[in-house]
């Protein structure tokens, strides 16, 4: 855990903005739906690599792609449009 995880003490499930760093591909960070303001980093060794693991969950709520080669951001863009609607 990079940053939050606590929680603010009142009664139910309320945790603080949390960060995740070094998800592994299939584990439970990965798999699993967090509800809750919760971002879990996976590093990706390129640009196939990130786009394969986005295509092969079963549930895909949000996911985001950071890059500074405007070509690789068009790509994701147009794979994650792609994942929507097949």
């Amino acid at each position: 855990m990079v940053a939050g995880g606590g929680a603010d003490g009142e009664q139910g499930f309320f945790i603080d903005p949390t960060v995740i760093a070094d998800v592994k591909p299939a584990g439970p960070s990965e798999q699993e739906e967090i509800f809750g303001p919760v971002l879990a980093v996976i590093k990706a060794n390129d640009y196939d690599d990130a786009a394969e693991n986005s295509q092969r969950h079963p549930v895909g709520l949000t996911g985001a792609v950071y890059s500074t080669d405007e070509a690789k951001l068009e790509r994701a863009a147009a794979n994650f449009m792609s994942a929507i609607f097949t």
